[in-house]
């Protein structure tokens, strides 16, 4: 189990997330995992949709404050200069090609890996629900962040020229909604991550109680 641990603390750095996990989840043999499916497993599952529902409320309080700083901004952008359009245009182009797609590769790799942790434990006969289910979250964010992704490629235009307040709005909306998928997405991994991060510090906490009692 110790390489899964180390995976485990890899991945985790990877995603650059901070924050300790208190709770373990009990795997392995079937007879243990009864006990712990009505007691820990409960809490544990709790404490993720604890911190999935604040996740989410600060997405959606954080997007209310764009929309409206973006109501203001359309207004000021109808007398703006070329220079402007032309900066926009060239920043909404890097944003696309150097962020959005590179952390679509990145996750998509991330939760390639986070997968074979998983399939391996479970082959192990321990119960992965919770992480599968957080990565099958993961992946539908992350899909549905790609949609989004060519929509706004599709919104802006081949040349700077072509930028007006309309455009200017639906690029900076679509690029929003972008952003905030691929942040679901991200969080559903790292809840992933947890979950399997659970099932193995309970394991070797039991294989020590098992050394002790020998």
């Amino acid at each position: 189990m110790k390489k899964y641990a180390g995976l485990c603390a890899v991945l985790l750095m990877a995603l650059v997330f901070t924050g300790g996990v208190a709770h373990a989840e009990k795997g392995g043999q079937d007879a243990e995992k009864g006990s712990w499916a009505y007691g820990a497993r409960t809490e544990f599952k709790e404490q993720m949709q604890a911190e999935r529902q604040a996740f989410m409320d600060k997405l959606k309080t954080d997007k209310e404050a764009f929309l409206a700083d973006l109501k203001t901004k359309k207004e000021e952008w109808k007398n703006a200069r070329e220079e402007l359009k032309t900066e926009f245009w060239g920043k909404a182009k890097r944003m696309i090609g150097e962020r959005f797609e590179v952390a679509v590769t990145n996750l998509e790799r991330m939760q390639e890996r986070v997968g074979a942790v998983i399939q391996k434990l479970e082959d192990k006969n321990n119960d992965m629900d919770a992480a599968t289910e957080a990565l099958n979250a993961s992946k539908q964010k992350l899909e549905d962040a790609k949609a989004k992704l060519e929509d706004l490629k599709a919104a802006l235009p081949a040349t700077d020229t072509a930028i007006t307040p309309e455009v200017w709005e639906t690029v900076k909306t679509l690029a929003r909604e972008t952003k905030d998928l691929l942040k679901e997405s991200r969080e559903s991994l790292h809840q992933s991550i947890l979950a399997i991060k659970d099932v193995v510090s309970q394991n070797q906490g039991d294989n020590e109680n098992e050394q002790e009692n020998d």
